[in-house]
């Protein structure tokens, strides 16, 4: 996976540049969204009820969603397919 240019070696782009890419800025937007929810009074205008929902789900994103994607981000660029199958199976909706 190596290319000549020049007398200089580089290496090939990854297949997986652009979808690591993609995923960190997932998690960036995940965040904000989440930390957007739990810390502005008044975000959510639905009833007690259904508002209640909605900052635990905050708080579940925050906690562990934002954690796994993190992690197996990390690892998945260092080289483990385990991580990687973590991280597709995260993204799939």
């Amino acid at each position: 996976m190596w290319e000549r240019n020049a007398g200089h070696t580089i290496e090939a782009p990854s297949p997986w540049r652009q979808a690591d890419v993609l995923a960190a800025m997932l998690i960036a937007a995940v965040t904000v969204q989440a930390l957007g929810g739990l810390c502005i009074k008044g975000l959510y205008r639905d009833n007690t009820w259904v508002s209640s929902i909605f900052r635990g789900t905050d708080v579940v994103t925050l906690v562990m969603v934002v954690p796994i994607l993190m992690g197996s981000l990390t690892l998945a660029r260092r080289g483990s397919p385990r991580a990687r199958l973590i991280l597709m199976g995260m993204l799939d909706p």
